[in-house]
């Protein structure tokens, strides 16, 4: 014990007078270097990902590949939105959380890479049963079905992958708030209600819709409305909430009487005429027929003598691919404006606008929604071309 207490005093003595006994002892010693950091290049294995509460898969793996020596630096993952998708901090591990879009984010150093992961709530095979979306929900649609429908709530989406809907009963898709569709890249989606008498195929009674293209705008929808029904917008003597076209490749056809994106037929035994929504198409290819006396895009007949067929504002804006709208030849109506009278009243049409440039005043009345009818010509940033004899109108960007 007094040994041991002895050399420890001798030692300490040491180490704080005897110069160089510490190297002596311990010999030469330097603190090591830090591994170099040379890192070139970071990289994702997957730039999109599908995740789904319901109906998919709810994980998924990112991988990050690095080019160089990360020394001792590693790489870290990152979510936008925590709500809808988690990471792993360190794994990649992404988990869905809740519907809608979100980043994950990948770093190292001052490189950074990122995946868009898409999360639904439900993907659903229409051939299964209705799609009814509950509010602030967003579905992938599929597949085919003569009995099924597909209903938008408030705030919901319904992403279309190749869907076919054939009713004779109703519409084939109807909004109960206002809703959106978006339609898939490369798939065609058919709305044919054109065997169910006085139904529009997209029926916008009960909320604004706005249909959007996916990244390329190459999916596509067509909606045949049934006698009376509009393909885009009214039912039989109904309203329709407002239409916006932003993108995709979109060819709506009216039932007899109706147009082909607007409201329907509007007879003797209507209740109300109505004080119907804009349309707004700022996007994409569109295509509309009005069928028997309806306007392409616009009023179908009216044919009462209380209530009348109506339509609130029409624009077309530059941002589009094209716009054609066809009437029956021999008709009066127009191709973009008001449907025929055949009754008392007179169809009601909103201003119309071809780009920033007005065409038609909401105040005219009159067979036309037009106090004189446009000619082909340039239109703010549109060209209008008309063929036949004046019973198809294509709008086209002047550059």
């Amino acid at each position: 014990m007094y040994l041991g207490g002895a050399l420890l005093l001798s030692l300490s003595m040491c180490l704080t007078s005897c110069e160089g006994t510490l190297d002596d002892v311990l010999g030469e010693w330097s603190r090591p270097s830090e591994p170099a950091y040379s890192v070139s290049s970071l990289t994702l294995d997957k730039d999109s990902i599908v995740l789904a509460l319901a109906g998919g898969e709810t994980t998924a793996k990112l991988t990050a590949t690095i080019v160089g020596n990360p020394g001792n630096q590693a790489v870290s993952f990152l979510s936008s939105d925590d709500t809808k998708a988690t990471v792993d901090f360190t794994s990649g591990e992404v988990t869905a959380v809740g519907g809608g879009w979100v980043k994950i984010y990948a770093t190292i150093g001052e490189f950074i890479d990122s995946c868009s992961v898409m999360v639904f709530n439900q993907i659903h095979d229409i051939s299964t049963g209705d799609a009814a979306i509950p509010a602030n929900e967003y579905w992938l649609i599929s597949g085919t079905t003569t009995a099924n429908k597909i209903t938008i709530a408030e705030g919901s989406s319904a992403y279309l992958k190749g869907v076919s809907i054939t009713t004779t009963t109703g519409s084939c898709i109807q909004t109960t708030g206002m809703g959106e569709i978006y339609l898939v890249d490369g798939t065609t989606n058919t709305m044919d209600a054109s065997g169910a008498n006085f139904f529009a195929a997209v029926n916008t009674a009960g909320g604004q819709l706005t249909i959007y293209g996916q990244t390329a705008g190459t999916g596509k929808l067509v909606a045949n409305g049934g006698t009376g029904g509009a393909g885009i917008g009214g039912s039989l003597n109904g309203n329709y909430n407002s239409i916006v076209i932003k993108g995709g490749e979109i060819e709506a056809t009216g039932g007899a009487s109706a147009a082909g994106i607007g409201s329907g037929y509007f007879n003797n035994s209507a209740t109300s005429s109505y004080t119907n929504g804009d349309i707004t198409i700022s996007g994409g290819k569109v295509t509309a027929t009005g069928y028997n006396g309806g306007a392409g895009i616009g009023t179908g007949v009216s044919a009462g003598n209380t209530y009348t067929a109506t339509c609130g504002s029409i624009k077309i804006e530059k941002t589009v691919v094209s716009v054609t709208a066809t009437k029956d030849a021999g008709f009066v109506q127009d191709c973009i404006g008001k449907g025929n009278k055949v009754g008392s009243q007179e169809p009601t049409c909103g201003a119309i606008f071809f780009d920033t440039k007005p065409v038609a005043e909401s105040a005219h009345a009159g067979t036309s929604a037009y106090t004189t009818a446009p000619t082909a010509g340039t239109y703010g940033g549109l060209v209008l071309a008309i063929s036949g004899t004046g019973d198809t109108w294509t709008l086209t960007p002047t550059n």
